[in-house]
């Protein structure tokens, strides 16, 4: 069609699978500009390129899909800020790590989980992507369960890498307020991948916990 591009030629011109822009307009993200009613092909336009230029900018820059979706659908110059010094904050984190092991301990590290997982990055992106559109068909994608916690009365156990831009300290105070029976575990020189990146510790600390709860 004149003027507009086709998911194929998107997908090559942003180098993106055509895979994740489907899924992109599943979950709200970044919709086409129109879907051909006969056939359901995707078509976009010129001035939609700017737009997943930023979705790319910020998921690489380490944004959840869901922070994203919520920066865009509510973009104020202080939501701006505000994911400004979160990004800066995770950096700070990593570059902690850097000044605390020196920069080839980091990425040993790094080489390390890639090489135990034994798959290609895109493999790994892949698999994310499978793992993030089970959560999208379940309605669990966008949901905040963390109130949940002060109800649970069953032993609870909270493995985190001290560097993870994820599961942040923040994160980790409310588990340990909201969890009655929480017990939060910090692996200093782990990032996101602990189980990978400290598997000894990471084992220990479980094998710790169920012995403290009793259980065999």
């Amino acid at each position: 069609m004149e003027d507009y591009f086709s998911i194929g030629e998107l997908s090559r011109y942003q180098n993106i699978s055509k895979q994740t822009l489907i899924f992109y307009d599943k979950i709200g993200l970044f919709r086409p500009a129109y879907v051909d009613p006969d056939n359901g092909y995707r078509y976009y336009t010129a001035r939609q390129l700017d737009e997943l230029d930023t979705i790319l900018i910020l998921k690489k820059s380490g944004l959840s899909l869901q922070r994203i979706k919520e920066l865009l659908e509510h973009y104020t110059t202080e939501s701006s800020q505000k994911v400004l010094r979160e990004q800066l904050g995770a950096i700070d984190r990593q570059m902690e790590l850097f000044i605390r092991n020196e920069p080839d301990a980091y990425f040993a590290l790094f080489r390390k989980s890639h090489a135990e997982w034994e798959a290609t990055e895109e493999e790994v992106d892949a698999k994310e992507l499978r793992h993030i559109e089970k959560l999208v068909e379940a309605g669990d994608m966008f949901l905040d369960h963390r109130p949940e916690l002060s109800a649970n009365q069953a032993p609870a156990l909270l493995i985190s890498g001290r560097y993870d831009p994820v599961c942040v300290e923040e994160d980790r105070k409310y588990f340990r307020d909201h969890a009655p029976y929480g017990k939060v575990v910090v692996l200093e020189n782990s990032a996101h991948h602990p189980r990978l990146e400290q598997k000894q510790e990471y084992l220990q600390a479980i094998f710790d916990f169920l012995k403290e709860n009793g259980i065999r």
